[in-house]
């Protein structure tokens, strides 16, 4: 539904920017719906006479999501000046295919999707993949074995092979059965899989490529993350073979909102990776400084992460922080939000 995807132009930090929804053709002949963030009019700002720096993110999502996902980060990554693509994969959302490879074939994807950005005259300029879960196995196998040229990696959750993930989340469910044999079900399933989505889960292994990844990478995980436990985002971090590598480890599970630490510590690799020197202060320091005036005292240690919002949001709540010089109480600050919400959805 399109319509999640919110409103196809918005304004947001005085630029304007719109979305076009697009689909590209992979190598087994599927069609990948995806979408492209762009600014259409820039905010009148000192400096404006020097050229912008070409720059694209692209998102990928995780394990049974879509595109959807990337609004998530597209408040920070629009602040940053990147232009924002992010595919539904084949298997998920709208795109063709009736099954996913948690990285395998999405990978080529991520070509098809580059491809066709280009034949259209797209200078997508300085590329940077940012994925979740099966996203990041994604871009560690499509930097290691389709573009060695990728400018960053943000690989939050990624696993560090299916086959070990498949055995942890099998030995969680089974505790009480023998190691040999979970591991005869798992052969049979990684037969089944061969045979009905033509890929082998035991090559899907992000930690055999890692040391051919010469791109700067941050590697993120949630300590208390069950499904994909943290020591596979240590083992990846630990077996990159780029030089410029960081590990973040945030509070949180496997599909909880990263919190505004995670996001401080993405914009700093993205801007160190990119050369764009350090920001005095964080967007998302900004923007809970400024927006927390929105929530009564008594909820602000719980406050969300605003960074995480769609833009189309921040802009919205931004204008409202504006408007208001005290802090509002809890029954309104709730009819505040709601009415928020009400306005972004009507946008869409």
């Amino acid at each position: 539904d399109a319509a999640q995807l919110g409103p196809a132009r918005f304004e947001f930090g005085g630029s304007s920017y719109a979305r076009r929804d697009d689909s590209c053709v992979n190598g087994r002949g599927q069609a990948v719906r995806y979408s492209a963030w762009r600014r259409v009019r820039a905010a009148a700002r000192k400096g404006d006479g020097e050229k912008r720096p070409t720059r694209t993110l692209v998102y990928l999502h995780g394990n049974a999501s879509s595109r959807v996902e990337a609004l998530g980060s597209l408040s920070l990554a629009l602040t940053l000046g990147f232009d924002v693509l992010a595919p539904d994969c084949a298997g998920s959302g709208v795109s063709d295919g009736a099954h996913v490879s948690l990285g395998w074939h999405e990978r080529d994807d991520v070509v098809a999707l580059l491809a066709r950005e280009r034949s259209l005259g797209r200078d997508l300029g300085a590329v940077a993949l940012w994925g979740r879960s099966m996203g990041a196995a994604t871009a560690v196998l499509y930097a290691a074995t389709r573009d060695p040229d990728v400018s960053a990696l943000v690989l939050d959750s990624a696993f560090s092979s299916l086959r070990q993930l498949s055995f942890d989340v099998a030995k969680r469910g089974a505790a009480a059965v023998p190691g040999p044999i979970v591991g005869a079900a798992l052969r049979w399933v990684r037969g089944s899989v061969l045979g009905l989505a033509d890929f082998d889960l035991y090559d899907v292994a992000p930690l055999d490529h890692a040391p051919e990844v010469a791109s700067p990478a941050l590697v993120l995980c949630a300590a208390d993350d069950v499904f994909v436990e943290p020591a596979h985002s240590h083992a990846i971090h630990a077996a990159l073979g780029c030089v410029d590598k960081e590990l973040c480890v945030c509070p949180g599970a496997h599909n909880t909102a990263r919190p505004i630490g995670a996001y401080v510590s993405i914009e700093g690799f993205l801007r160190r990776a990119l050369g764009d020197g350090e920001a005095k202060t964080a967007f998302a320091d900004v923007v809970d400084r400024r927006l927390a005036i929105l929530l009564s005292p008594a909820r602000r240690p719980d406050r969300p992460n605003f960074a995480a919002l769609p833009p189309w949001t921040v802009e919205n709540l931004t204008i409202r922080a504006r408007q208001r010089e005290r802090p509002i109480d809890d029954f309104a600050e709730a009819d505040d939000v709601s009415e928020a919400s009400a306005d972004d959805g009507a946008a869409a």
